[in-house]
């Protein structure tokens, strides 16, 4: 009994040491801290990433847009061809000069024609064509003549080529009623004195509508087509003559939802884009569709159509101010021969 015994192995109790290492591994992994979950994604900090994104998209888009007002369109010898505005057949195979007349009702109309004016005065344009004012209406104040002369300085149009008749017969008033008759034989001598091959005008609508504006129209129709106007020119001596007879250009109404927009420069330059990519001029000309003449302002001629408008403070009520902010005039004239 006594050798099994002495034979059996003695079971010997785990070390103190060995104890107290796993009891400082326990200890050491409950103190670590856990590992960092990842930040939650707060609304906060999402919405100032979101709008810069917005605001890079929307400068983008805006851009070109906005690069439209500044950019003016006119044609680059504006009136220069003569065609037969029935057929728009050429009927000079080259190129005028044309001696240009642009005829007003009244001396409030003139920026109604600014991208117009602000072009053939141009430094550019003005060695391609000469270019007269007529404007039929003075009115009984004579500070409204000054003020018409002041706004014909700013667009830079010289004293000699500039005229405002003072005729009781075309009075600025709504009471009285503008003969066109009367005023084919006011505007005549004009059109001899200084060869004028080319006339601009209201269309039948007037643009505002204004029974004087309709009238105008009228009457430079009368005259172009009169007989006494082809034997007076015929009469003329042969150095005095001009080869053209004169032509009528009429500015285009329009609807006054389309008439109306403070974003009309940018519509106008994007409707102009269709219009070229899908027109075809030749054939338009073909079928006897007539090929309008656009002069577009950019933001310099804008600038200069609303100083040549506050030197006449007596036009500045608060519809006539409505109509100027907001009118398409302002930023584009369509011109089509009749």
């Amino acid at each position: 009994m006594a050798k099994k015994a002495a034979g059996t192995p003695k079971k010997t109790a785990p070390s103190s040491k060995a104890s107290n290492s796993k009891a400082d591994a326990a200890a050491a992994a409950a103190a670590a801290p856990a590992p960092a979950a990842p930040p939650a994604t707060t609304e906060s900090s999402v919405r100032p990433a979101v709008r810069g994104t917005l605001l890079f998209r929307l400068l983008f888009l805006l851009f070109p847009l906005l690069q439209m007002m500044w950019t003016a369109e006119a044609p680059q010898r504006p009136f220069g061809f003569v065609r037969d505005p029935a057929t728009g057949a050429m009927l000079l195979t080259e190129l005028i000069q044309p001696r240009i007349l642009l005829v007003a009702a009244h001396p409030r109309d003139t920026p109604l024609f600014a991208p117009t004016v602000v072009s053939l005065l141009s430094k550019e344009k003005r060695e391609d064509a000469t270019f007269f004012a007529l404007t039929l209406a003075a009115g009984e104040d004579k500070g409204r003549k000054e003020e018409w002369a002041k706004s014909w300085d700013e667009f830079g149009l010289e004293e000699e080529r500039r005229f405002l008749l003072d005729v009781p017969e075309l009075k600025d008033s709504p009471e009285v009623t503008w003969s066109p008759d009367f005023i084919a034989e006011q505007v005549k001598p004009f059109v001899l004195e200084h060869k004028i091959d080319t006339i601009l005008t209201f269309d039948e609508g007037g643009i505002t509508g204004n029974p004087h504006h309709k009238a105008l129209s009228a009457g430079v129709a009368e005259l172009v087509s009169s007989p006494s106007l082809a034997a007076a020119l015929a009469a003329q001596p042969a150095a005095l003559r001009n080869p053209t007879a004169p032509r009528r250009l009429v500015l285009r109404s329009r609807s006054w939802a389309r008439n109306l927009g403070l974003f009309t420069p940018i519509v106008e330059h994007a409707v102009l884009g269709a219009q070229a990519l899908r027109s075809d001029p030749a054939k338009m000309r073909a079928e006897g569709t007539r090929v309008p003449t656009y002069f577009v302002s950019d933001v310099k001629g804008y600038i200069k159509a609303w100083k040549a408008l506050l030197n006449q403070p007596s036009q500045m009520g608060p519809k006539e101010l409505a109509l100027w902010v907001l009118g398409r005039s302002m930023w584009i004239n369509e011109w089509v021969e009749v």
